[in-house]
């Protein structure tokens, strides 16, 4: 994949004239009582899209089969059940936001270490993908399918630090879906809306997802506000993600504020790992009445996700792997809540408390490095800042405390490189820390 400019790769102009009625944002009462509908047929964006995906026309299940077996796992919001169906109902014919999807499932695949010549990941491809979301949107377009293609993207934006589009497209997600009305497929009467109980848990799956990501953007800068509310406690999560793919989907749902299991699935453990996270950063943000009671919420955050991480390790035995993005997460807000703004000045304390988390941290990378139980390109792109946040403590005891990390921070920054040849934001990750090091080199000397 070429790098392009825009103009070279817009896609070929399409008819946008939008028949979507206005007055579900300008007047939803009246929308509701005149028994309006918003329009099921997405208008055509598929011409600029076929020579991306021209291999599958006519056979969309190579594609499929193919994220399914290296995306599907970590990221679990396409139902494979309702996928065929679509595949059925659509093909031959490719058109509308299914054309949108299939284009960003390929681009989501896209691995610059197979790539015969070196290649940029603003590609013509990513640009028509762009676009072509952008012709649906004006065209009117508000569907489940479009709302997957955005996340994709906005992951791949982020896999391959395209800023700010990764930033922008997270809320771009946010504001989608709240429109279309995922959002409400996590509450208690979710069983009351008008879909069926299997899109209901696909809009569910897909709502937390975009949770997870805006609250992943927000640790590179805490400071930034979120784009979604936070969950409530009662606020339904995923069902057992092999029940979702074999299409069995239980009537009864744990929620949020449940003991983690092992019987929640991945995703929802995910989902929970978000949900502490959230409240790191609420408890950092918050003030308190005195200096106890925030001591004891911060230890109960700290007890309840190392129960998590447990948890996680409990089911990588049983499962595929331990190292996995509620890890990551768990991980992160470790970090978060014990070293919020690490400064030049070191902090003794937070750097102490952080040593065993790092040194959990470095374990799950060998495991990882070693490529027994997943490879490197089958790892999700937010396995990257954890390992970055801990290759940054190492530099930092490296350079005051501890000459033992620096091994350490070597094998973190080779995890770095390693996933990079999948993901190009690892390239950038390992740059900041080059950038790192010099600055604490220039301290040393003053000291």
């Amino acid at each position: 994949m070429a790098t392009v400019s825009v103009e070279q790769a817009l896609p070929i102009p399409v008819d946008i004239t939008s028949t979507f009625p206005a007055s579900y944002f300008m007047d939803r009462g009246l929308f509701d009582d005149s028994r309006q509908h918003i329009p099921a047929k997405s208008p055509d964006t598929s011409k600029g899209i076929l020579d991306f995906i021209s291999e599958y026309v006519g056979d969309f299940h190579a594609l499929t089969m193919d994220f399914y077996q290296r995306v599907h796992w970590w990221l679990p919001i396409l139902s494979k059940t309702r996928m065929s169906q679509d595949m059925l109902v659509r093909s031959p014919v490719l058109k509308g936001d299914f054309a949108v999807l299939l284009l960003s499932m390929k681009l989501l695949l896209w691995n610059p270490s197979k790539q015969l010549q070196a290649s940029e990941a603003k590609s013509e491809a990513y640009v028509v993908a762009k676009h072509a979301i952008i012709d649906a949107v004006n065209g009117g377009a508000l569907t489940l399918s479009l709302l997957q293609a955005q996340v994709f993207v906005a992951l791949y934006e982020l896999g391959h630090a395209i800023y700010p589009a990764a930033h922008l497209s997270i809320g771009t997600c946010a504001r989608y879906g709240i429109a279309l009305g995922v959002d409400k497929a996590i509450r208690l009467d979710a069983s009351d809306l008008p879909y069926e109980g299997l899109e209901i848990e696909e809009r569910r799956r897909l709502w937390w997802v975009i949770l997870i990501l805006d609250r992943y953007m927000q640790l590179g800068n805490t400071d930034q506000p979120l784009s979604t509310p936070d969950p409530n406690p009662s606020s339904l999560l995923p069902s057992d993600d092999q029940a979702f793919d074999q299409g069995n989907i239980p009537v009864s749902h744990f929620s949020v504020s449940d003991a983690a299991s092992v019987k929640m699935g991945m995703l929802a453990r995910m989902a929970q790992a978000a949900y502490l996270l959230g409240h790191v950063h609420c408890h950092l943000n918050h003030s308190h009445s005195d200096e106890s009671s925030r001591q004891e919420e911060l230890w109960q955050l700290d007890r309840t996700l190392h129960a998590l991480l447990n948890l996680s390790y409990e089911e990588g035995a049983i499962r595929r792997m331990p190292v996995c993005v509620q890890t990551s997460i768990c991980y992160s807000s470790l970090i978060l809540l014990h070293d919020p703004k690490p400064l030049l000045v070191e902090n003794h304390m937070a750097l102490d408390l952080l040593k065993p988390v790092t040194a959990s941290m470095l374990e799950d990378s060998k495991i990882f490095m070693r490529g027994n139980i997943v490879s490197v390109e089958d790892a999700s792109p937010m396995l990257l800042f954890w390992a970055y946040q801990a290759a940054s403590i190492y530099n930092r005891l490296v350079g005051r405390f501890d000459s033992d990390a620096l091994l350490p921070l070597l094998q973190m920054k080779e995890k770095l490189i390693i996933m990079s040849r999948r993901w190009k934001a690892g390239d950038v990750y390992l740059h900041m820390l080059e950038t790192k090091e010099a600055n604490r080199s220039s301290i040393d000397m003053i000291y």
